[in-house]
Parts: C-alpha cells; sequence; structure tokens
C-alpha cells in the first residue's frame, strides 16, 4: 500500500489503533502490526491512576459500546511498554498522557519520561470523560478538577498545555481534543498556537448511561459493576458526530488531523478521509470484530483508490468544499420514482410516518408525485434500492 506522510513522519498507512484496552501490552501491539495498523496509540498513561479500574463495557449490536470501566497504565508500566514495542515492533507509536491534576510541570514530566523511552509522538489526552468530567456532571468537587476532557473544555489550558510540552519537548506533540465542547475551533486553535503539530478529533456524546434490565427493577446492564456510573460511547453511534468534528476543526484551522470515533468499516475510514482526516484511527471496531477488521479497512481503502484511481491528497478533505452553513444550502424541488423492474412491493415505503404520497397497488410502490415532497426516506429504507429521487423539469 501507498506510505503517508503525517508531519514529516511516514505511515505505511492512515492506519492508527486508537489508545484503549487494545493497546495496554505488547501482545496486542504485536496483532495491530501484523493484521496491518501503521502505528498504535498507547493506552492513557498517568503519573499515578486515580483509581483502580478493570474494562467493564456492554455492546449494544449496530450502536456500538458502553464503556464503563477501564484500566489506565501507570506510569512505569506505560514507559516499558513503549520501550518493548519500539523493540519489537516497528509501529509508529503515541504515548497517550494526561495530568489528572492539571499541573503543566506533571505534563512535560510525562512527555519527557516517553519521548527519553522512543515514542514517536506525544498525545496530549485533553479528552477523557473519566478524568474529571464524569465528575463535574455528576456536580462533584467542580471547582478542583483537572485533567482530560475538563482541561479540553477550556482554549486557555489547551495552549498551556501545548506551550508547555512543546517548550520543553523535542518530539511531535498532537493534541486529542474533547467534543464535548460548542467552540472546538477555538480549542483546536489554541493547541495549534500552543505548539501542537496536529490533533487528533472525534465526536459524539462522551459519556452515556447503559440500556437497564427491566425484569429486574432496573438494574444497568454493566456486568460485574456495583452500580452505574457514566460511561464512554464507542463506535458506530458517533460516527456522524465524528465526520461533523473533523470537518469543522479542519476547515477552521487547517491543521493535520487524526479522525476517529465509529469507524468500522473502509467506506467510513474513506469518508472520515473526505472529511478532512489524515490519518484514521479506531478501537472499538477491532474490539468487536477481531484485528483481522484491521487488514479489511487498510485494504478497502487501497483498492478503492486504485479503482478511483486516486491518491491519498485526493480524498483528504474532498467533501468539505460541499460544507455550507444551513441558510446557504437551497432545497431542489423533486420527487421520488419507484423502479418498478426492482420493487417487491414489500409495503416498508408505504409504512413511513409522515408520508401520503406512497402506496403498493397490486404488488407494486407507486409514488403520486403531487403529494411527493422528495425527503429521501423512502429511497434510505427501500430494501432493494427500487427508489430513486429525480429532480422536478
Amino acid at each position: 500500500m501507498t506510505s503517508v506522510r503525517f508531519v514529516g513522519v511516514e505511515f505505511k498507512n492512515p492506519f492508527i489503533v486508537a489508545s484503549s484496552p487494545l493497546t495496554a501490552n505488547i501482545q496486542l501491539l504485536q496483532l495491530a502490526e501484523k493484521y496491518g495498523a501503521a502505528g498504535a496509540s498507547v493506552k492513557l498513561t498517568m503519573r499515578k491512576p486515580p483509581f483502580k479500574g478493570q474494562l467493564r463495557a456492554i455492546v449494544v449490536p449496530g450502536l456500538g459500546m458502553i464503556h464503563a470501566s477501564e484500566r489506565r497504565l501507570g506510569l512505569e508500566e506505560g514507559l516499558r511498554l513503549v520501550a518493548e514495542a519500539k523493540e519489537k515492533t516497528s509501529l509508529v507509536l503515541f504515548a497517550n498522557i494526561t495530568s489528572e491534576s492539571g499541573s503543566l510541570d506533571e505534563w512535560v514530566y510525562l512527555a519527557r519520561r516517553f519521548a527519553q523511552a522512543g515514542a514517536d509522538f506525544i498525545e496530549a489526552n485533553l479528552c477523557c470523560p473519566m478524568i474529571g468530567l464524569d465528575q463535574a456532571h455528576a456536580g462533584i468537587n467542580q471547582h478542583n478538577l483537572r485533567g482530560g476532557a475538563v482541561t479540553g473544555e477550556h482554549p486557555e489550558l489547551v495552549f498551556n498545555v501545548a506551550r508547555a510540552i512543546s517548550s520543553e519537548v523535542s518530539v511531535p506533540l498532537v493534541c486529542k481534543l474533547t467534543p464535548t465542547v460548542s467552540n472546538l475551533a477555538e480549542v483546536a486553535q489554541a493547541a495549534m498556537e500552543g505548539g501542537a503539530i496536529g490533533l487528533h478529533v472525534f465526536g459524539g456524546p462522551s459519556l452515556v448511561l447503559p440500556p437497564l434490565d427491566l425484569d429486574r427493577g432496573g438494574i444497568p446492564l454493566y456486568p460485574l459493576l456495583d452500580g452505574a456510573c457514566y460511561g464512554f460511547l464507542a463506535g458506530p453511534a458517533i460516527k456522524f458526530a465524528s465526520y461533523k468534528r473533523v470537518a469543522e476543526v479542519k476547515s477552521a484551522v487547517k491543521a493535520p488531523v487524526i479522525g476517529s470515533g465509529g469507524i468500522m468499516t473502509w467506506r467510513d475510514a474513506v469518508e472520515m478521509m473526505m472529511w478532512g482526516a489524515d490519518l484514521i484511527s479506531a478501537c472499538a471496531a477491532i474490539m468487536i470484530n477481531g484485528f483481522e477488521v484491521i487488514t479489511h479497512i487498510v485494504n478497502g481503502i487501497e483498492r478503492y483508490m486504485q479503482e478511483k484511481q486516486l491518491s491519498y491528497s485526493d480524498i483528504v478533505g474532498a467533501a468539505l468544499k460541499f460544507l455550507k452553513p444551513t441558510f446557504q444550502v437551497q432545497v431542489v424541488e423533486g420527487y421520488a420514482v419507484v423502479d418498478e423492474a426492482l420493487c417487491t412491493g414489500c409495503g416498508r415505503c408505504e409504512k413511513i410516518g409522515h408520508c401520503l404520497a406512497i402506496s403498493v397497488t397490486n404488488g407494486v410502490a407507486r409514488v403520486e408525485k403531487a403529494l411527493c415532497i422528495g425527503c429521501g426516506i423512502c429511497r434510505s429504507l427501500c430494501p432493494q434500492g427500487a427508489i430513486k429521487l429525480v429532480e422536478k423539469a
């Protein structure tokens, strides 16, 4: 596969395994390389993890995963892992770090230690919602919270972190931003002005609550936990929000961007790149479907590029030219048309709640043009692909 360069560093392809339980030990990092990943972000490391955690999650088919608890790496464990991975793999390694206290000295100390261990990038974790943000949402100790997404919500704090690290450590800095802000472009700009050379962006609501067992009095369906904390949402449910956040940052800041959040297939990866991601990253897809999904995604991207005769530079940001403010988007008048040769008369389109234009007659769906507003929902729902939309003449 054609290699790609990200801020001067060569990656054999654009796929990075996101910081997660998948990057917490050498055996898993070796599997990541075996199945084709170009890089990996080592599991979030802190000088001293603030609480004892272990992976507890629930998978909701079609939506993704809710992580209620995870284990963070202590500093020495993280340093050993990076050093061993540099020796035993050829992965480009990101050291994912955060300071729970928000101390700039601690940020710099962590970054310097990982630079000495051989990390290729420092990834400042300004997004983890379980470091402070969950407490803030619960109304606990709000005035003293720092680290993770709490720091990431404030442009001035992000600037300070980026400036402190980049001034003291020569390894390039990527800031991983929280999606839980209304001013993400401002936060991204602060990171770049502070000295970051790139940004890692994902979307979606960071914190959610799980489904319940309605037959047992509403017990949360988290496994092996004695209560229900806010959980981190990952997987397809946040994909489109991730596209939005990547496009928002790329349009405003023009910075090198790693895009993640909801990528499950090669098509998702290409779409993320078209919305502005230079590299793509995933974890839920691998946790649910195995490391083989990396191979499918990487090969799918390469196949698409070959079939369309495109380069990486052709793909990255290709969709941004279509992005407009809502008030500038013009509605085109049109209506749905049914291909009777493909229609099976299943009646799915007839069930659309707001639609009075479609009826099934003699086993075929028919559209009354005068009543059709051209919303497009029938086309999306048709299992046979028998409906298309045409512009009014």
